[in-house]
């Protein structure tokens, strides 16, 4: 992690960055974001009127939403962090690279936790108060 690279600079000189102040910069900037969306994606994201009621009068819900929301933006984060520690590493982006770019574009916009419910259509043992999970 925190380490001095060379890299090029505009007049192809190359310039020694210490990396710690990019990485730490990107951890506040992916703590912020996953905090909001943990606290506002019921509001952000497009959540019916019936759905945002019953969220609302239910507190537990509204907990394991808050949760799951910033869990879900924290997880794109963490994946797309990978990413750029992989390319700025190997300066390498191969099409296998592009699945986890994927997942990580879906965590960090909030959508990774209906996309793992409702498109990949997870179901749990324990089921939903829905019905199939």
């Amino acid at each position: 992690m925190g380490e001095v690279r060379e890299l090029p600079s505009a007049d192809m000189s190359y310039a020694k960055i210490d990396t710690c102040w990019i990485e730490a910069a990107y951890w506040v900037v992916a703590c912020a974001a996953s905090l909001l969306y943990g606290i506002f994606a019921v509001d952000a994201l497009e959540v019916s009127e019936e759905d945002k009621k019953r969220i609302s009068e239910n507190r537990p819900l509204r907990w394991h939403q808050h949760w799951l929301n910033f869990l879900g933006s924290f997880v794109g984060w963490s994946l797309g962090y990978l990413v750029i520690l992989h390319v700025f590493r190997t300066y390498d982006f191969r099409p296998v690279d592009f699945p986890l770019t994927f997942l990580a574009f879906i965590g960090m916009t909030g959508h990774l936790p209906y996309v793992v419910k409702h498109v990949w259509r997870w179901s749990f043992p324990w089921g939903s108060k829905q019905g199939s999970g």
